[in-house]
């Protein structure tokens, strides 16, 4: 895969607590060495096997400790004189121990992180708008953004994330899965009201973003 490099900027956002008032999380690119190793997901494999000049892998972090991780591309991608027409989110997990509809049959999830936060797929899904947005331009009536969900997670996007179900499924593995869609309009509402639920995210440089989470938690 070759294309056009798109920008993914760093963002400090507001997260809740379940004892406190909201604390300050980072979401935006994450380096390999940061990834979780003990997630369902094989994260460093699939950063392995991500083409940075058409896809991206952003993390939403707080106090340093990772709290979700997303996959998403531009397609498509190879003729960089023509813009990208949709968003893949390929894909997206939230730690294992919030989950409370994981398989039994999988191995026994890590500690969840302190504090518990929330919200985390859906500040995830808003950076994948942001970015869909401004660097997409579907066909008319065509999805701006789609992606494929487990059975496990199909009322998490229908009530948490309100994406449409349809009838068509983007995966390859060969899986049961169900397919949802934001258009243009719908990705734009999510994006504003999320806004307005958790505050405007303030962009801030990547390299403030690596530095001392007590630091930034503190001057937050």
């Amino acid at each position: 895969m070759t294309g056009r490099n798109f920008d993914c900027p760093t963002y400090r956002v507001l997260v809740k607590t379940k004892e406190s008032a909201p604390i300050n999380g980072i979401v935006g690119p994450i380096s390999k060495e940061r990834l979780p190793t003990d997630w369902d997901f094989e994260w460093p494999y699939i950063w392995d096997r991500t083409d940075f000049s058409g896809q991206a892998i952003i993390a939403l972090s707080v106090e340093g400790a990772v709290w979700g991780v997303v996959k998403f591309g531009l397609y498509p991608c190879g003729d960089t004189d023509i813009s990208p027409e949709v968003m893949v989110v390929e894909q997206l997990e939230a730690h294992p121990s919030r989950n409370k509809n994981r398989s039994p049959f999988l191995s026994k999830p890590p500690p969840s992180p302190e504090p518990y936060i929330d919200p985390v797929g859906r500040w995830l899904m808003w950076y994948a708008c942001q970015i869909a947005l401004d660097n997409c331009q579907p066909e008319e009536e065509k999805p701006l953004i789609v992606l494929d969900a487990a059975f496990d997670a199909v009322d998490y996007y229908i009530d948490i994330i309100g994406m449409k179900m349809t009838d068509d499924s983007v995966s390859s593995s060969g899986e049961d899965s169900y397919g949802f869609s934001f258009d243009t309009d719908e990705a734009e509402d999510f994006w504003a009201m999320q806004h307005v639920s958790f505050g405007k995210p303030q962009r801030i440089s990547e390299k403030y973003a690596e530095s001392d989470p007590k630091e930034k938690h503190q001057s937050g």
